[in-house]
């Protein structure tokens, strides 16, 4: 079970200048966000823990000693949007009923939940998200033969047919051309793409030629989007006997 958390604002500077932003500065609506993070359930009853028993954040003393414990603690358990800080939180809300939605067994698809979400109530629900950028994409690169030899990789495709070709699927940020570059250099680089990486890039990159093939998107994404779509090109490649890997 996987979900994000729904996180009850101060009404600090930051705050009041987001607020300003989309018009609600003067609203008596309790502003709250997304954390940008999903976490599993035990991630999450440990954090719900934190806010509703062990260390009341309401309630909590305004000693030293507790606020660095407070602040350790956030640090460690709790991701925000960006531009917010600790400071700003005010608390934990899971009474949200639309938050619901997000709660999935796939961690992929409670990101892509969670972006939706965010589109869908930043207005409804006074929710303070930046919505999330279309600025990813998938990648696909065509292996050289040598692959199909590699154990590792025969063992992820078990319906492999070794006259068809072999694929590393990505998601990046980056341009695709950049992104290849950095995997044949070891720069956050998959074993399989940076040793058996077909050159030059040109005749690498089968991005296009398979998102038409199997009808995946791969420009203009989130980027839960762009995580979903690569597991479902890598996922239609190994079914229909082409190798494949994704990490």
């Amino acid at each position: 079970m996987y979900q994000s958390l729904v996180i009850k604002l101060k009404k600090t500077k930051r705050v009041l200048r987001l607020l300003e932003k989309v018009n609600l500065r003067d609203s008596k609506l309790l502003p709250t966000v997304l954390t940008n993070k999903i976490y599993d359930e035990s991630d999450f009853k440990e954090i719900e823990n934190y806010f509703y028993r062990k260390y009341s954040v309401i309630n909590l003393e305004n000693d030293e000693d507790a606020k660095k414990k407070r602040a350790e603690f956030l640090k460690k358990n709790l991701t925000l949007p960006r531009g917010l800080k600790f400071t700003d939180v005010g608390g934990f809300l899971n009474s949200l009923k639309p938050f619901k939605k997000l709660k999935d067994e796939s961690y992929i698809t409670a990101g892509v939940a969670m972006e939706r979400f965010i589109l869908d109530g930043t207005k409804q629900y006074n929710l303070l998200n930046v919505t999330p950028a279309k600025t990813n994409r998938v990648y696909a690169f065509l292996l050289n033969d040598g692959i199909k030899e590699n154990q590792r990789f025969l063992q992820h495709n078990p319906n492999i047919d070794l006259n068809k070709p072999a694929f590393y699927i990505g998601q990046t940020s980056k341009n695709r051309d950049v992104r290849y570059r950095e995997h044949k250099q070891g720069v956050r680089s998959n074993i399989f793409a940076q040793n058996y990486g077909l050159e030059p890039y040109e005749a690498a990159d089968k991005t296009y030629e398979l998102a038409e093939q199997f009808k995946v998107p791969v420009d203009n994404l989130r980027h839960y989007q762009a995580l979903y779509y690569e597991l479902k090109l890598t996922t239609l490649l190994q079914e229909n006997g082409y190798g494949a890997y994704s990490k």
